[in-house]
């Protein structure tokens, strides 16, 4: 099947939504840029990885966003193609960040007066850790909150998917930076922004 061409990438977000304690999979709220240029967009297909498996089509959608539910307990990641009216798919959108949803998030926490950042784990780490930081309860839909990883000489390295949503959140961090490459041991600084204030923590790399 010939390919369109898609302008960039398609631009990916996602967050966790809130759900009973009862519930052994939980919904993830993906969202996408739609493409700019090419033939008109029919609909999209969402594709995703389970445990680092080859990707596979999961569900077709006529939005630019879609709610698809994840296992607690294993590790997910997404992707998008854009299928024109002809059936022309684009180009593959740029891979997400891994997404695990956990037993404690499932039982949900009461969220910090502030931004917060938990120890991440393992720590040291290689080649992943996982990063739990938390939006406060006063923190209001739109506001911008940015989670994101520095090296020791200030450069940052990552920009990380942010759930925005009030409460205690989880995110993997590969060890690579926003451009896919793998980064050299050392410390790096995670920063979480929220409503004008900041929480830090200092992670180390090992290889």
């Amino acid at each position: 099947m010939n390919q369109g061409r898609l302008s960039n990438t398609i631009l990916m977000t996602l967050f966790l939504l809130t759900v009973a304690v009862t519930v052994q999979a939980v919904p993830v709220n993906l969202s996408w840029t739609a493409p700019t240029d090419g033939a008109p967009v029919d609909h999209y297909n969402v594709y995703w990885s389970v445990e680092g498996d080859d990707f596979r089509l999961v569900e077709e959608v006529d939005s630019n966003s879609a709610v698809i539910e994840i296992e607690v307990g294993k590790t997910y990641h997404f992707k998008i193609k854009s299928v024109s009216e002809y059936d022309l798919l684009s180009a593959d959108s740029e891979i997400s960040d891994a997404v695990l949803a956990t037993e404690e998030q499932q039982q949900g926490e009461t969220p910090p007066a502030t931004p917060d950042i938990r120890p991440n784990y393992p720590n040291p780490f290689n080649p992943q850790t996982t990063i739990r930081y938390g939006i406060p309860e006063s923190h209001e839909a739109g506001m911008p909150a940015m989670l994101e990883i520095y090296s020791l000489r200030g450069q940052r390295v990552r920009m990380l998917q942010v759930n925005e949503v009030p409460g205690w959140h989880e995110v993997l961090w590969n060890g690579k930076d926003d451009s896919g490459e793998t980064q050299p041991s050392g410390q790096y600084f995670l920063r979480l922004t929220a409503g004008g204030e900041v929480a830090s923590w200092k992670m180390t790399m090992l290889k």
